[in-house]
């Protein structure tokens, strides 16, 4: 907690247009975490795998054309 701590105290320094490049890196990271541990889940890989077999039906029942 003492490090989330001096790493706010250090926000609270930058600038507007630093802390929203900060922000949006945190977000960045966060959703690198988040799919990373979807996809270490093997049942995630087991729907990827099984939509991305549909998805090759589909295309192949319509000829791979959307407007049919």
């Amino acid at each position: 907690m003492d490090q989330l701590n001096h790493i706010i105290e250090e926000a609270e320094q930058l600038s507007d247009e630093d802390l929203q490049a900060a922000h949006a890196r945190i977000q960045e990271i966060l959703s690198t975490r988040k799919w990373n541990a979807i996809w270490k889940n093997p049942e995630a890989i087991a729907l990827a795998k099984k939509l991305a077999e549909e998805s090759r039906e589909d295309e192949v029942e319509d000829g791979g054309f959307d407007c049919l």
